[in-house]
């Protein structure tokens, strides 16, 4: 038996099999390229970022009562965050 020092088998398979554990979900190339649009570019993968705000999110309205995220917050927050304006997008120079 030869031991394999390619990268995949020492480090990247097993470092896949322990985020399954923690619950994470292997998505193949394409069906990552599917949720970023068909577009490499697009980091963030919207539907499942969409879904995850919705499920996790909550405003507190007053001392007892707490409310949703709307789908219009929701939508504002990921178009701030994608949008070619965001200072995170900018130059350095840019931001000041």
């Amino acid at each position: 038996m030869s031991i394999s020092f390619k990268e995949d088998h020492i480090s990247q398979i097993p470092a896949l099999l322990m985020l399954e554990k923690f619950g994470y979900t292997y998505l193949t190339p394409d069906e990552a390229l599917a949720l970023r649009g068909g577009n490499l570019a697009n980091v963030l993968l919207e539907p499942v970022l969409r879904k995850q705000l919705a499920a996790i999110n909550v405003v507190q309205v007053s001392s007892v009562r707490t409310t949703v995220f709307s789908e219009q917050n929701i939508t504002a927050g990921i178009d701030a965050t994608t949008s070619s304006t965001s200072p995170r997008s900018l130059p350095s120079a840019a931001r000041g």
